[in-house]
């Protein structure tokens, strides 16, 4: 019966295939968000919109394409939610290079604060990976425990890394109010990406339980 709604309507198979092009571009953006991080040139920046009003332009197309009448109609909330909840990832990327803009002018953000900042985004960049990877496994039916377990794991340590920042930056002087704001801000935004894949990866559980 799978095969039969997958592989038999092509409404489907456009929105799966659709769907794994919009999670590549998350990865994407993670990968131009390290970029930014290593370099500290605001230039190297500019892809994060543009990858952005990418994602944005796929995500209409998936909708409209839901709305044309893939999927059964208990199916589509699900569908709905898991492209709204990586929206939010966008948002995020988004946020976290805005404020970079201002950060890298801070005392506060020393090189030990700057590496572990890194390492959080590599992780977001993994946890993308293995959240098109379970995305895929979710197409062919396969089981998805080990790459949910991945993201979990994964999503555990960058909850350690953000203590470890806050603890440094707790250790510093603060100039001002948006001084403390802003990199305060630039840290949530950037741990809060791994909140969202993990926010994902349980949407893809639910629609591997509702498929048939």
């Amino acid at each position: 019966m799978f095969k039969a709604l997958l592989g038999g309507r092509e409404l489907e198979k456009e929105v799966f295939k659709t769907i794994g092009t919009y999670l590549s571009i998350l990865i994407k953006s993670t990968e131009c968000l390290h970029n930014l991080l290593i370099t500290e040139d605001l230039k190297r920046g500019q892809c994060i919109e543009e990858l952005e009003r990418e994602a944005d332009s796929i995500r209409r197309k998936v909708l409209s394409k839901i709305y044309e009448g893939a999927f059964l109609p208990y199916l589509r909330p699900n569908m709905f939610l898991l492209i709204d909840t990586v929206e939010k990832a966008f948002d995020l990327i988004k946020g976290c290079a805005f404020e970079f803009c201002y950060v890298i002018d801070f005392k506060i953000y020393t090189p030990e604060v700057k590496e572990r900042c890194i390492e959080i985004n590599l992780l977001n960049t993994e946890m993308s990976e293995l959240l098109l990877k379970a995305f895929n496994e979710l197409q062919n039916k396969n089981n998805l425990k080990e790459k949910i377990l991945g993201i979990r794991t994964l999503e555990k340590k960058i909850d350690e890394l953000k203590l470890e920042i806050i603890s440094l930056l707790r250790s510093k002087k603060i100039s001002n109010f948006w001084e403390g704001e802003t990199i305060s801000n630039f840290v949530n935004y950037l741990s809060s990406i791994s909140d969202i894949i993990e926010d994902a990866s349980d949407q893809l559980i639910i629609l591997d339980l509702s498929l048939p």
